[in-house]
């Protein structure tokens, strides 16, 4: 399960990449899994680059990054304490 974050006080960019991550099987598998995963920290930015980080209750994160319009590619593993 994804819990999205309210659009309202993101930048362009932001907002960019999330509608271009809405349509990624990344976030399909995010939407289906049995954990809530939260958006932790995103490219403020409007120039690609953009990264969005999520992360869920048991600690893991998974980093989405958004290189051009048609690439991108994704990174996970557990967060460092």
């Amino acid at each position: 399960m994804i819990r999205w974050p309210s659009e309202d006080h993101l930048s362009d960019g932001a907002r960019h990449a999330l509608a271009r991550f809405r349509e990624t099987a990344a976030a399909q598998d995010l939407a289906e899994s049995e954990h809530v995963w939260k958006l932790e920290a995103t490219s403020w930015s409007d120039e690609l680059p953009a990264q969005l980080v999520w992360h869920d209750e048991r600690q893991q994160v998974f980093r989405f990054y958004l290189e051009d319009p048609r690439t991108w590619w994704v990174d996970h593993g557990k967060v460092a304490m």
